[in-house]
């Protein structure tokens, strides 16, 4: 669709922090979290600039930041 913006943006959790959703997830846990899995996500290459750090940010934090790189156009595409 031209002329429509498009924003991409990843949100990067910590590697424990994943691993432990992914066991505790109610529906589909993976009690055995696959090897390789977090890496095969966590290389973006060229679109680095859109992720995002999640750390121990809360939500509203984190809804901030993304309002703010929003509005600068820092996680458009093209």
């Amino acid at each position: 669709m031209d002329g429509v913006p498009l924003d991409y943006i990843v949100l990067r959790l910590a590697r424990e922090t994943a691993v432990a959703r992914a066991r505790d997830r109610p529906e589909g846990p993976l009690p055995d979290y696959p090897p390789n899995i977090f890496e095969g996500f966590a290389h973006v290459g060229g679109l680095e600039t859109h992720v995002l750090q999640i750390g121990d940010a809360s939500l509203e934090t984190l809804a901030e930041t993304v309002r703010a790189g929003l509005c600068d156009e820092r996680f458009r595409l093209g």
